[in-house]
C-alpha cells in the first residue's frame, strides 16, 4: 500500500515539475518578450536592399542591446527620381528603375545616429534567426542626424496607402542600411553564384584521384600501386634528403672558414707588395 502511494506521488511530482518547466519556458520565450514590446512608441523606417532572412518580429539591436523588433516589411518599386510608384494600373504605371524593401522598426527608445552609422544584419548564433543590428557611429564624423521617425498614426497611414507620410517623396530622406549583410551571408552568396565551378573542381579532383589509384594509370599510379617501385622511390628520396643535409653542412663550414681565409689573403697580398717595393 505504501509502495503504491509512493509511486503515485512520484509520478504526480514528476508531472508537476515537467509542466512547471514548460510554463516557465513559455513565459520566458513568448510572454515576457511580447509584454516588453507593448509600449514601444518609436517607428524607424529603414530602406533595405533586400529583406532576405528578415521577417516581421525579427529583433532589432543597437550595439548588441535589444531595442525592438521589425514591425512591418513592404516591397517598394521606385521610379527614376527615387519616389515610390503608387499607380495600380499597369498601363499608367511609371517604369521602375529599382526595387527596395522598407522595414519599419518598432524601437524602445529614440535612436541617435551619426553620419558614420551602419545598419546591417547578422546571426547572433549559429541556429538563431537573423537580426538587424544598428551601429550609431560617433560624433567625430559630424553632428547627430535627425532620422525620420513615425508615430502610430503615420505607421497606420503607411500600411494602408503604401506612401510615405507627409507626401510621396524620394526614399533618400529615410535611413538606409549600408553594408547590408553579414560575412556568413556574403560567403553563402559567393558559393551559390559559383556552385557550377565548385562542382567542376570537385569532379576533376575526384577523377584525378581515381586515375592515381587505378593501376596502370600513369607514373604516379605505378609508384603508389607497385610496392617494389614505391620502396625504391622512398629510398631515393631518403638519399636525396641526406645529400641536401650534407650540402647544407658543407655550406655552413665554408661560411665559417671564409673569415680566416680572407684575413690570410689580405696579409699575403700586403707582404708581396712590400717585397716588390710597391706603396701600401
Amino acid at each position: 500500500m505504501l509502495a503504491q502511494w509512493l509511486h503515485k506521488s512520484s509520478v504526480i511530482l514528476l508531472g508537476l515539475v515537467f509542466w512547471t518547466l514548460v510554463t516557465g519556458l513559455l513565459l520566458w520565450t513568448i510572454v515576457l518578450p511580447a509584454a516588453g514590446d507593448r509600449d514601444l512608441q518609436y517607428y524607424l523606417p529603414v530602406v533595405l536592399p533586400s529583406a532576405e532572412g528578415i521577417k516581421i518580429g525579427s529583433r532589432v539591436e543597437v550595439l548588441g542591446v535589444d531595442q525592438g523588433y521589425v514591425n512591418y516589411l513592404r516591397y517598394t518599386p521606385l521610379d527614376a527620381s527615387g519616389q515610390i510608384i503608387l499607380d495600380k494600373n499597369p498601363a499608367t504605371a511609371r517604369p521602375s528603375s529599382s526595387q527596395v524593401v522598407i522595414a519599419v522598426l518598432n524601437m524602445r527608445s529614440r535612436p541617435v545616429l551619426f553620419p558614420n552609422y551602419r545598419i546591417y544584419t547578422r546571426y547572433p548564433a549559429v541556429i538563431s534567426d537573423k537580426i538587424i543590428d544598428i551601429r550609431p557611429g560617433s560624433k567625430k564624423d559630424g553632428e547627430a542626424l535627425d532620422p525620420v521617425l513615425w508615430n502610430a498614426k503615420e505607421m497606420v497611414f503607411y500600411r494602408q496607402t503604401g506612401t510615405l507620410p507627409g507626401g510621396n517623396r524620394p526614399v533618400e530622406s529615410l535611413v538606409h542600411a549600408s553594408n547590408y549583410d553579414d560575412p556568413l551571408t556574403i560567403v553563402a552568396d559567393v558559393l551559390h553564384e559559383n556552385r557550377g565551378d565548385i562542382r567542376r573542381i570537385v569532379r576533376n579532383l575526384a577523377e584525378t584521384t581515381d586515375k592515381i589509384n587505378r593501376p596502370g594509370g600513369g607514373t604516379l599510379s605505378m609508384i603508389l600501386n607497385d610496392p617494389v617501385l614505391l620502396d625504391r622511390t622512398n629510398a631515393s628520396l631518403r638519399d636525396v634528403l641526406v645529400v641536401v643535409r650534407e650540402g647544407r653542412l658543407l655550406a655552413e663550414d665554408l661560411r665559417e672558414s671564409q673569415a680566416p681565409i680572407s684575413f690570410l689573403e689580405a696579409y699575403l697580398v700586403t707582404m708581396l707588395r712590400v717585397a716588390a717595393g710597391s706603396p701600401l
